[in-house]
């Protein structure tokens, strides 16, 4: 990336927005040259690069927000990992009593129990169908497997984020604070797009 590229911190500015309020008003008040930068929603054409100490302090109050995105995203996740393996297991025990019902009432010359079996074992594989569709395609294009992982990778890089600008901050250096804020925003939008594909 050149200097010239354009630093995109909408995804922070939009977070802060829905979390901490507060906290994007008071930066809005300390850097009024910059409160078009810091107003949430999509702008076409700001280019001005934000002052290093300004893209600084926006970090330090947007990685901790970033940070709880990431574990509750990761939790919702988990949360509908959970749900499609009880219906997995639902559909499983239910089909395998069924099939056992369907033998049993054949060997006894039952045709209307092998018909209700046979009815409980189309329903329980409808089970195994449903939690095969929530847990690959319930997110959209990716599957949940795949949101997990994205999650995790970006969580990472949150906290990868945060050790830097600590490191940054105690060695008094603001050189590489773009690329580290580029690294949040990537990471803040990708997670925000895990939310939005598992409602």
């Amino acid at each position: 990336m050149t200097d010239t590229a354009i630093l995109s911190i909408q995804s922070i500015v939009d977070l802060l927005n829905r979390r901490k309020p507060d906290a994007l008003t008071r930066l809005q008040s300390e850097y009024p040259s910059y409160k078009s930068a810091l107003e949430p929603g999509k702008k076409l054409g700001d280019d001005s690069l934000p002052s290093s100490q300004m893209l600084q302090d926006l970090a330090q109050q947007t990685i901790a927000v970033a940070k709880e995105e990431g574990l509750a995203t990761s939790q919702r996740i988990q949360r509908r990992f959970r749900m499609s393996a009880r219906l997995r297991l639902a559909g499983a025990v239910v089909s395998s009593l069924s099939s056992a019902g369907i033998i049993a009432a054949l060997t006894q010359g039952s045709t209307r129990a092998a018909l209700v079996s046979g009815c409980i074992a189309f329903g329980s594989s409808c089970f195994t169908l449903v939690a095969q569709y929530v847990e690959d395609y319930a997110g959209g294009q990716q599957s949940l497997k795949d949101l997990r992982e994205r999650v995790a990778t970006h969580t990472t890089c949150i906290w990868e984020v945060e050790a830097e600008l600590k490191l940054m901050v105690a060695l008094n250096e603001s050189g590489g604070i773009e690329e580290l804020v580029r690294k949040l925003n990537v990471a803040v939008a990708a997670i925000r797009q895990a939310q939005l594909a598992v409602p």
